[in-house]
């Protein structure tokens, strides 16, 4: 179906599928969670999501906040287009993603953004990586506000930092924003823009920032 935006919220709300009534329209982090990199036009599993459109550059899905996702090449996301527009529509049921509430606080030297929605913590430090196993490596080995136990964290959770459209976060103003992630094909990574862009890029291509993620109590 191709709605119009403000069709799209009504066809979730009033729609009826698999004997479940409480449907509704996906946030823009939500849908960037099925962009999955195994797959090409679409880049969602297509063993599960079936009705997607083939190769059509117009593959871009309405969310509850009046932005698109395009899954023909990337996951790209774009930004308050006209509600008049017409784009396709898929629905979620369920307790909505949280988005990150960061909190952030010194270490030393060091800082850290506390995600109080996931319990994540966050490196705050400017570091770049040439390469993705760099990046990889770095994190692995990283002794930060005196904890060990770092990673590179993977796209869904880079994602959770995104406000979509808008600049990247407060707690990250200053740093280099274009991040790599853990997730990754043979060949390519994920590459997530703290303002708003999923992209697939070689893993030797060029530098992109490194930020670390830990699950501390």
């Amino acid at each position: 179906k191709r709605p119009t935006g403000n069709e799209a919220y009504a066809y979730c709300d009033s729609l009826e599928y698999g004997g479940k009534n409480d449907w509704r329209l996906p946030a823009p982090h939500e849908m960037v969670t099925i962009v999955d990199e195994a797959y090409d036009y679409p880049m969602v599993d297509q063993t599960y999501f079936t009705d997607i459109p083939g190769v059509h550059p117009g593959r871009s899905f309405w969310t509850d906040d009046v932005k698109i996702i395009n899954f023909y090449s990337d996951g790209w996301i774009y930004s308050y287009p006209s509600k008049d527009d017409i784009y396709f529509v898929m629905c979620v049921r369920g307790k909505k993603l949280p988005k990150a509430r960061l909190e952030v606080s010194t270490v030393g030297n060091d800082k850290i953004a506390k995600d109080s929605s996931t319990g994540l913590a966050w490196t705050l430090r400017d570091h770049s990586a040439d390469e993705w196993e760099e990046a990889l490596s770095y994190c692995m080995n990283l002794t930060y506000a005196g904890k060990t136990g770092w990673r590179l964290p993977n796209k869904n959770e880079l994602v959770s930092l995104v406000n979509f459209g808008e600049a990247a976060p407060i707690e990250f103003y200053g740093l280099w924003t274009d991040c790599w992630s853990s997730t990754s094909t043979t060949g390519n990574a994920a590459m997530v823009s703290l303002n708003g862009k999923l992209e697939y890029v070689g893993k030797t291509d060029r530098g992109y920032a490194v930020i670390c993620v830990g699950n501390f109590d």
